[in-house]
């Protein structure tokens, strides 16, 4: 199924400028796409639609298909809204990613879903995105996952002046806690964030407050 000649009447991503554009797209990635793609290839897709940017070795990684590197090459190649980025990358239009991620949400049962996620934002760790990895580690919430991005990141993060984002994920790590007496809290963080003999300092201290 060739689509080079129609993909160029579909909107960009920037060009979408309402509701009804984004459904139209939407509606043309389901009907044109999507939909007359082999059982293996959409499979593939719902699952490595986690992933921003894919190359072979990631997109086995989560897929668990030894044909992910055949198969982007051939999305790319007839024009399914794959690029190639590099000469090993590959990454979905983002109109079409949000739609599978849509279709995706729904396909998958919650624990599926959810494991999924967290395989993706390792893999996405593994590659230094961590932004992209925290990101679905909330989305999860994995906050053991989300203390180890914190954990091993927060030294560069403040170097390179990033404190937003820093700052973002503590807020993240700290809603779990956000209940009871604030030393309490201070000490399950600390925990969560692998500080041991902090943790336990507090955990004394709340005690001794008469929380304990």
């Amino acid at each position: 199924l060739m689509l080079a000649e129609d993909r160029a009447t579909l909107p960009s991503a920037g060009g979408v400028a309402d509701a009804a554009s984004a459904q139209f797209a939407f509606d043309y990635f389901a009907a044109e796409v999507f939909g007359r793609t082999d059982p293996e290839t959409r499979g593939f897709l719902l699952t490595t639609a986690l992933l921003p940017y894919l190359d072979a070795d990631t997109a086995v990684a989560l897929s668990g298909d030894p044909n992910a590197g055949r198969i982007l090459a051939d999305l790319a190649q007839h024009n399914y809204f794959t690029f190639r980025r590099g000469a090993h990358g590959f990454q979905y239009h983002p109109l079409f990613r949000q739609f599978l991620l849509t279709r995706a949400r729904a396909h998958f049962a919650d624990g599926d879903w959810n494991t999924l996620q967290r395989r993706a934002a390792a893999i996405l760790a593994g590659r230094d995105l961590i932004e992209e990895a925290g990101a679905l580690m909330q989305a999860a919430a994995d906050h053991e996952g989300l203390a180890g991005l914190v954990t091993q990141h927060a030294a560069g993060l403040v170097h390179t002046g990033r404190f937003q984002l820093l700052a973002h994920w503590l807020a993240e790590l700290s809603r779990p806690f956000m209940h009871g007496n604030n030393t309490e809290y201070r000490a399950r963080l600390a925990a969560l964030l692998g500080r041991k003999e902090e943790a336990l300092r507090l955990l004394q201290q709340s005690s001794a407050e008469g929380y304990g």
